[in-house]
């Protein structure tokens, strides 16, 4: 069948982005290897039938096992948790019953056993794991003429750690919406390449610097650990003294509406903020430096 306009919004294995990728200049499709993976299995919290309380709050809980917990409310009033660990992980790996599920729980995670009863046990034994996809992304041109559009996971896709994947295809579509409606020049008719492109220049950017600072974020190993909290120490540091040169960390400064608060203009604000307090921690340790030579000399004279 021949349509007027296709959009590729088929997912991280879009045959819509390979066909766009393979005949457009400038559509460039890239993945990242998963040098950090975790898998993955949900167990059902519930928190308010075990405290009489039912509580609208996330939990997250980082083990020192290597072992990650997100929980998050459902409308339900029960929580769910989503168990991330390292797919060799034999302890949960080697669970098959509501018993062995009740044992790990108890020795790993004892802070949620109680909030877990025996269907949510069984259920989380009896579960197939489940994998996060890789980090990819495809731009910066998005459409080919005015025949076709991508969006969603289909140019950016993303592990679901910082609320990123979905809320930014839902921004997709708003963006995609606003582009159509500039550029009907009467009602039925659609100048479709004018819209496609238009929407190429405000998504496609973002679409690359969205894939790289959620990469950034996900390092293996204690380097790893460093290269995300260093930042986020060091400019929260900075923004709290000097608010007018500096912006909150990253992560935060993406969650303000602001024209200033996209992944590719906070991209590069901060690479510029980071060449600022790399030179003002230069300037105060050679400072610091110079007046310690100076003392030990003064010292020295005076022996």
């Amino acid at each position: 069948r021949e349509y007027d306009l296709v959009i590729g919004a088929d997912g991280a294995r879009s045959a819509v982005r390979a066909s766009v990728a393979a005949s457009v200049e400038g559509c460039v499709s890239k993945c990242y290897e998963d040098d950090n993976e975790r898998v993955y299995k949900t167990v059902t919290l519930n928190i308010a039938g075990a405290t009489g309380e039912t509580l609208d709050l996330n939990y997250s809980i980082r083990t020192k096992t290597d072992i990650v917990v997100d929980a998050l409310p459902t409308r339900e009033g029960l929580h769910v948790g989503v168990l991330l660990f390292r797919p060799d992980d034999a302890r949960v790996l080697s669970i098959s019953s509501k018993e062995e599920a009740r044992s790990f729980f108890k020795e790993h995670l004892p802070q949620l056993e109680p909030w877990v009863d025996d269907a949510a046990l069984e259920n989380f034994a009896t579960k197939a794991i489940s994998r996060l996809p890789q980090f990819q992304y495809c731009g910066p041109v998005l459409n080919r003429g005015g025949e076709g559009v991508l969006l969603g996971d289909a140019i950016h896709t993303v592990k679901p750690f910082f609320g990123f994947g979905v809320n930014q295809a839902l921004e997709d579509v708003r963006v995609l919406g606003q582009c159509l409606d500039a550029a009907t020049e009467a009602p039925g008719m659609v100048h479709a390449s004018k819209a496609l492109e238009q929407f190429s220049e405000r998504r496609g950017a973002e679409a690359v610097a969205l894939v790289e600072i959620s990469w950034g974020c996900d390092r293996p190993g204690t380097l790893g650990m460093v290269r995300f909290i260093g930042p986020i120490v060091l400019d929260k540091i900075f923004s709290n003294a000097l608010p007018q040169l500096f912006s909150p960390p990253i992560l935060q400064k993406l969650r303000m509406e602001d024209e200033n608060s996209g992944f590719q203009a906070s991209q590069g604000r901060k690479r510029y903020e980071r060449a600022g307090q790399i030179a003002i921690i230069s300037t105060t340790l050679a400072a610091a430096g110079s007046a310690v030579a100076a003392g030990v000399h003064a010292v020295g004279s005076l022996l």
